[in-house]
This record gives structure tokens, sequence and C-alpha cells, in this order.
């Protein structure tokens, strides 16, 4: 915003008719007194816009090609953040093309940040910095997930990085390609090498009630035909993954991520062929009171069926056990 103000001021001191050759010390006077008045409103515009920017912390690296399917709205959120804060005339697409590739790379330049038109750590991190300080507390990165480099040749590897140690968490769990609801550290690393594009989903567990599952997405491209494989995927996680009844508010947390499907349904204890939520992040809590497999499928773009379970057991106490 503050730029279209320079100009625009820029524009305003050009016009003025200040003449030093035939204006009284009166007119001189008026003419400073204008130009005060002007600058004023503008300072006063500026900092309304300032004001009215939305306080927006990016949780996903964002990039070419991402979309708001794979990063739960916020490729369309940071458009309509950067267009508020000047840098750009896109409106929210949902798409990250590189028309927002040139707005980040101007916003990067404009605060000291290497102009890479990517926001990744760094750039979320000064984001979050300049942040308005009334955004709720909430916001806070609870697990943060990341992976490095999200788009890869077939054959090569990326790295998965998360951290929950900001949610005190007890215990974490990945999904996607090869990994089904396994256990990881808290905070960790670990090399993939997937095939086509997928979906990881990581989920941590603070051992009380809350839980936290962020996705992130891997593109693999298929260098022989220079073409992205894309296929529609499904990634089911579970946290925690055994539950005692005896616990007040015993419940697990079933997350789920889809990719170019059209449809996907929840079966198992009380749901039935239930539909819920396809191409984005899902969630449902349950409580089962004895040992439940819940299954979801989905259906592909073109006709695919995609199926997970997991499974959550009910671990029995001394004092659940009837006498």
């Amino acid at each position: 915003m503050h730029r279209y103000v320079t100009g625009f001021l820029v524009a305003v001191i050009c016009v003025l008719p200040v003449s030093t050759s035939a204006a009284t010390a009166a007119e001189l006077e008026a003419q400073i007194a204008q130009l005060s008045k002007v600058l004023n409103q503008l300072s006063a515009q500026k900092s309304a816009a300032q004001a009215s920017a939305p306080c927006f912390v990016p949780t996903f690296d964002l990039s070419v090609g991402r979309t708001d399917a794979q990063t739960n709205g916020q490729v369309t959120q940071l458009q309509l953040w950067l267009k508020a804060e000047g840098f750009s005339d896109v409106p929210g697409t949902g798409y990250y093309g590189q028309k927002t590739a040139a707005a980040v790379v101007k916003w990067q330049k404009s605060h000291g940040l290497q102009a890479v038109g990517r926001v990744g750590p760094q750039t979320r991190a000064k984001i979050a910095q300049l942040c308005s300080a009334s955004a709720p507390q909430e916001s806070k990165i609870g697990v943060e997930f990341s992976v490095r480099p999200s788009y890869i040749n077939l054959g090569e590897s990326a790295t998965l990085n998360w951290n929950a140690t900001a949610m005190n968490a007890k215990s974490c769990v990945l999904s996607g390609g090869a990994y089904k609801n396994s256990f990881i550290p808290v905070v960790g690393t670990l090399s993939v090498l997937p095939d086509t594009g997928t979906i990881y989903i990581v989920s941590c567990y603070d051992g009380n009630e809350k839980v936290q599952a962020v996705p992130e997405v891997i593109d693999v491209k298929d260098i022989s035909t220079n073409a992205y494989i894309i296929k529609p995927a499904l990634t089911v996680v579970t946290n925690p993954a055994k539950i005692t009844p005896s616990t007040p508010g015993a419940a697990a947390n079933i997350t789920w991520a889809s990719y170019k499907t059209t449809a996907c349904y929840l079966n198992g204890g009380m749901y039935v062929n239930q539909k819920v939520t396809a191409s984005a992040l899902g969630s449902v809590i349950v409580s089962p009171k004895e040992t439940t497999m819940y299954t979801i499928y989905c259906t592909g773009i073109n006709g695919e069926y995609l199926s997970e379970n997991v499974s959550i057991e009910v671990v029995s106490t001394a004092g659940d056990r009837p006498l």
C-alpha cells in the first residue's frame, strides 16, 4: 500500500502550482498549508489501510503450483493479504501462479529477504513478526511441518521436517506413502522417496485433549515426459491410536487429506457411508467403546477407488470390567 501512497504524493507535488517568481509570501504559505493538509490525509489513508490489512501467518510452504486444496485455503489467504498490502492486484484465485510468485518477490525484496518467489520458513517467520499484535494467540503454530523440496523428479528424495514442541506434544504419528500411522519423535527429519504425488500428514497429541494434524504434498515429475505424475491420493491418520474408556473425555481424532478426488466416505462405529470432505483436509473425533476399524474411501476424478483403514484400540482397565 505504501507504494501507491508514494506515487500519489509525487503526483500531488507536481500539480500544485508553486511559482516562486510570482507568488507572494501569503500565497506560498497557503500552498504549503494545502500541501501539508494533503500529506496528512495521505498519511491517515496509509495508516487506515495498514490497520485493515488482514493478519495472516501461513503454516504451509507455498510455491508455484500450490492450490487451496493442498494448503487448506492458504493460497487464497496469501493472495488477499498481498493485495491488501499493496504488492499485488491478483484476486483470491486459490492457485499459486507466476503473478502470485512475482508479488511474493516484491514483498520479500521490500523486507530484506532473498527474493525467491516462494513462501518458506524464513518468509513465514518474517510475516509472523510483522503480523498485527492484535492477532489471536490461537493462531500460533502448534506443529511445524515442511518438506524440502516439495517438487522432485522421479527417483529423487525429499526430506520431511517437523517440530511439535510448541504444543508440548507427547506423541506424533506420520501417514503418507509407505508410512501408515507410524510413530515418530516429537522433533525430527525423515528422507522419503515417493514415486507419485503424495500427501504426508503429521499428527501430534498433547496427552490431554489437543490433537493437531498438518498435511504437506510432494509433487513428482517424470523427466522422460516432462510432466508431473498426478494421481488421486488419500492419506489417513489417527491420534491417539489407543484410548481408555474410563478416562474422562477419551476420544481419538481421525484426520485425512485427499487429492484429485470427487467424493469421500467414512465407515466404522456409528458411521455408515457418511460423506466427508474430499480434495481437502478433514477430521472427525470418535469415542468408540470397543476396538474399532474405521475406513475412508474416495472416488478419484477418473473413477479410481482409494481406501485407507485406521484402527483405534480401546484398552479396558480393571475399573472398566464388569464384576
